[in-house]
This record gives structure tokens, sequence and C-alpha cells, in this order.
């Protein structure tokens, strides 16, 4: 199964619809809450198929304003599954579609959750009914049992977003990626992105550096977002190891200027967070060698994709500098097309999944 389509001229978005004229607008992107991903995968797919936006939990007036808009994007089922399945099924009553991203799809399968046996005979009879589109953001070559639970597929929006800010070979320069350069000193950087909590594996990348002390000769560690309190003695003993480490809220645009200096981007996560990765696709888009977890849902897709990565055995991880020097002599850089075949395979699976 190929994991592009063939690139395509896309249209020129239709203007975006104020949000006061959200009720009588064609088409709404919707998601229960604005925080995080979801308000980015809003923005991103209301700009791009001229779409308004809807935000807020699903109550009766809500639902009456998503039931009657002409067109019905989903940003994300996973916060409000009821509400989205209420209004899914009302709209297909109505012959209007319904078309929703499935970012845990994952939830489905999982036998440690006691639900996951109901939700998967839930979404596969869902997937059943005319007019309704669940896609997931891995592609079924990735994990063929998503098709179970799923009508479709598309690459996560953060591989394809945008999010250098100017295309590629021009991502952003702030004082904190001009700071780290320095800092660095002509070594290679291997970053670490977003907020620290347990999930994010750092505690292997302790082992790992501890594995080979001697790695901070040739490679420095760059960690940047917000650490969680349960997180900062790991973070402090790797900043006794020579790690950067920058504790606080960092912007878009700052993370942007950290991933176009990065040759290596830190994406090897717990096996409990076994999903598609945003700071994987923005690996991707900065044209980064992402560091993964072997067998972990971003591994297989990156190697689906054919994209350098470098996996680790979570439970025997290897010294750090024998990983990253397993690394291609060049790192494959940032690519305006690649990005923008990703974003078309996404935006026609959309558009066809709406209809006309």
């Amino acid at each position: 199964m190929a994991l592009t389509d063939p690139i395509e001229p896309v249209a020129k978005p239709a203007p975006r619809r104020p949000q006061a004229l959200a009720g009588r607008a064609e088409g709404l992107v919707h998601v229960a809450t604005p925080n995080g991903h979801r308000a980015i995968y809003q923005a991103l797919l209301s700009e791009r198929l001229g779409l308004a936006r809807s935000t807020g939990t699903i109550g009766p007036r809500r639902a009456w304003m998503l039931l009657r808009a002409r067109n019905l994007v989903f940003a994300t089922l996973d916060d409000q599954p009821l509400g989205f399945f209420a209004v899914a099924l009302a709209r297909a009553v109505a012959r209007r579609r319904t078309v929703a991203l499935m970012l845990r799809p994952q939830a489905c399968f999982e036998a440690s959750r006691p639900n996951s046996h109901a939700r998967r005979l839930a979404f596969a009879a869902l997937r059943r009914v005319p007019g309704i589109a669940v896609l997931t953001i891995v592609p079924f070559a990735v994990r063929a049992c998503y098709a179970q639970v799923a009508t479709g597929w598309l690459h996560d929006p953060q591989s394809w977003d945008g999010f250098g800010l100017g295309g590629a070979g021009h991502w952003p320069a702030t004082p904190l990626s001009e700071t780290v350069r320095a800092m660095a000193g002509g070594r290679a950087v291997l970053a670490a992105l977003g907020t620290v909590t347990p999930i994010k594996g750092l505690a292997r990348l302790l082992s790992m550096v501890d594995r080979d002390p001697a790695c901070a000769d040739r490679f420095v560690v760059v960690i940047a977002g917000r650490v969680a309190p349960e997180c900062r003695p790991l973070v402090r003993a790797l900043q006794r190891r020579g790690a950067l480490v920058f504790d606080r809220f960092v912007t878009d645009r700052e993370l942007a200027s950290l991933y176009g200096i990065a040759r290596f981007v830190w994406c090897c996560y717990q096996p409990r967070y076994d999903q598609a990765s945003g700071v994987f696709g923005r690996a991707v888009q900065a044209g980064a060698i992402p560091i993964v977890r072997d067998g972990s849902v971003i591994a297989d897709l990156a190697r689906a994709m054919g994209w350098p990565h470098l996996p680790v055995a979570w439970d025997r991880p290897a010294p750090l500098g024998a990983v990253l020097e397993a690394a291609p002599s060049t790192a494959p850089g940032p690519s305006d097309a690649r990005i923008t075949a990703l974003a078309q395979q996404g935006l026609r699976t959309i558009a066809r999944s709406l209809g006309p």
C-alpha cells in the first residue's frame, strides 16, 4: 500500500469563516477542548478545508449546530466519543456526512483497558454506517488491525502542517536556538522537545548516556519544555552529564527553531505510549533523524515511509554514542515536496470522505 499519493496541485483554500457564523457555515471543524494538538489540528483543517471552527462540549445546543452543518469534521473524536457517536449517527439519518480523526485507535485493542472490547465492537459497527468516515492518523500498512475500526487513514497532520513557518530550508532562528548552537560548539544536537513527563522515556535516555559518558564530546542532548515535578531528578541527572536544559514554556517559534538545528530528535517513548507522535511528525518535516523504540508504531511508520530512524531496544538499550553513530552520514533535510505530498494525501482523503 502506498503511503503517499502522487503530488497534484491543491486548490487555494476558501477563506476562513468567522466563528460567529459557525451555526450557518457550510462546514465545521469541531474539537471538545482547545488544548495542545487539538487546537493545532482544528486550525490546520479549518484553514486548509475552508471550514469554520466549533469548540466546546457537545450539549443540546452545540449538537444541534453540528447536526445542521453541511459538512462536519471532528478534528479528534477521542475526547468525547459518545458525543461523536450521537452526532454522527443523527447526521447519517439526515443523510449528512461526518468525518472524524481517531488519534488513539490502539485503545480498541489493549486488553488492559476494561472497555477496549466494547469500544472495538462499537467502532467496527459504526464503520459500516454510510456517511460516517473514521480516519486514523497511522496508515493501515503500519497497523492492519486499525482497518477493523476505521474507514481510512491519513498521515498525522503534525507531519505536514508547515510547522517550519517558512518552508524547507527556512526554519526560523531564535535566541534560544542560537544559544544552543553556540553551546553545542559543533557537536550534533539530540533534541528532546515538549513537556517532559515519564512517558517521554528520558529514563531510558539517561541509561544510554551512562553506558557511554564520552558521547558528550560528540553529541549534545537538549531538553526544552516544561518538566513535570516527578521528572526533575531525572532531568537534573542528565544536566549533570552535559545536557542543556530549558525547563520553561517554549513557544512554537522556539520549538521550530530547535527542530531546525537538531540532527536527532528523541521519540523513544514508553511502551504504554504507542501511537502517532507530533514530535515524530515535526522531525520528519525538519528532515531530522528520530530515535524511536523498536517495534513501536512510529518505528514501524518510519520503516514503512523509508524514513531514516534509529531504533532502540527498550529492554536492552545500547550506549548512546553507538546508536547515534549508526545514523546515515547526512540527515534527509527538510523538503517542501515531501510535506506537500503528505498534506495532499491527507486533505484528499478527508475531501473524498466528505463527498461532493
